[in-house]
């Protein structure tokens, strides 16, 4: 899988070939524009929202390792939906509702004063409108993701 961020000033494709470490290092990139590990300590987590493959999915013994070296690493918190499916497709469920629930409890707790969405999802709106509304400060980055076959 490639992702690449799409902004006025640059352009980064990255392949993260399901290592967890390079999901972490592209977040920095994102945030900091470093991989410097002294940016870390003003960074309070990154949060990484998907869903368990399905149980036919071919690469679902993989896609589970990955998902469970990224809970374990520093900085992070795995935030998991589900995957349904409905006729041809397979959509994502619950994971803009987690996303909404974090970002809640982060706004109330004081945790923060900054929030960076790395994300392709339209459905990210909602969420960074409430935010504008709370003042927080927000950075927003957007990832096209697609696979190479």
């Amino acid at each position: 899988m490639f992702l690449k961020k799409l902004g006025k000033d640059k352009k980064l494709f990255f392949d993260y070939n399901n290592n967890p470490q390079k999901v972490i290092d592209f977040c920095n990139l994102c945030v900091f524009d470093s991989y410097h590990e002294r940016d870390l300590l003003n960074l309070y987590r990154i949060f990484f929202y998907t869903a368990k493959p399905l149980d036919n999915h071919k690469k679902k013994k993989d896609i589970l390792k990955f998902l469970s070296t990224l809970e374990h690493l520093n900085h992070t918190a795995l935030r998991l939906g589900k995957l349904v499916k409905r006729s041809d497709e397979v959509v994502q469920k619950q994971v803009d509702m987690l996303l909404g629930i974090d970002m809640l409890e982060i706004f109330l707790k004081h945790f923060v004063d900054k929030v960076v969405l790395i994300g392709y999802d339209s459905d990210m709106s909602p969420a960074l409108n409430w935010l504008e509304q709370m003042e927080f400060e927000q950075k927003l980055s957007f990832l096209k993701i697609s696979s190479e076959k």
